[in-house]
């Protein structure tokens, strides 16, 4: 007999996780504190909005900035810092708009631009990944995945990021004239749980974060 909604919802079946990504944008003004308007992806009561940001300090460790999406303060998934620069990966849990104000306060004015990302996590999803990683290097991020969850990867390098692997689907990769890149990518929906080795070609990589969620 076919399983039908109801049966599945009965038997406790989790739904597959969906991810959206939503933009990206950079200035390389020296502020204290960055605002951007950024697309978030459609509104739901579940919807998990999840920012990355990369920056660099004029001198000494870039501080932990305070993240709010639409109001709504976001919580730190994880900081990987080198030398002067910082990448970051925070998420919040948004309900409502298709665009909202992100707003970095850092507290300094020793910040050197600041770069910036969103993706919405779809399906009920927690606000911390169940797996994280991160890295200075440009391969051997080890992170599980999860059947039905996502992954995102974000880059922050002084060189283009290509050749994304494990099924990684690049959303963006910008780069300023200033010569500082930002680059990301997800998986959605992964077909399967198993341990993954993710790596980048990337010569120049300052920082990457990494999430996996599962549903």
């Amino acid at each position: 007999m076919p399983l039908t909604l109801g049966m599945l919802a009965a038997s406790g079946a989790k739904k597959p996780l969906d991810c959206l990504y939503g933009e990206n944008k950079t200035t390389t003004s020296n502020l204290a504190t960055y605002n951007f308007t950024l697309a978030i992806g459609p509104a739901d009561p579940d919807r998990v909005v999840v920012v990355c940001i990369g920056t660099v300090i004029s001198t000494g460790t870039v501080p932990i900035p305070t993240v709010t999406v639409g109001g709504v303060t976001a919580e730190l998934i994880d900081k990987i810092d080198n030398t002067t620069y910082s990448t970051m990966m925070f998420a919040a849990k948004v309900p409502t708009g298709t665009t909202a104000s992100v707003v970095a306060a850092f507290g300094t004015t020793s910040m050197r631009g600041c770069y910036v990302a969103t993706w919405a996590i779809y399906g009920g999803a927690e606000l911390q990944p169940k797996d994280k990683t991160k890295s200075t290097t440009a391969s051997g991020y080890a992170l599980d995945s999860y059947k039905g969850g996502c992954t995102i990867q974000y880059v922050f390098s002084a060189g283009t990021t290509s050749g994304w692997t494990n099924g990684l689907i690049e959303d963006f990769d910008y780069r300023t004239a200033l010569g500082q890149d930002q680059a990301g990518a997800h998986i959605e929906n992964a077909a399967d749980a198993t341990q993954r080795s993710y790596s980048v070609v990337n010569s120049n990589v300052r920082g990457t974060v990494l999430g996996a969620w599962a549903p």
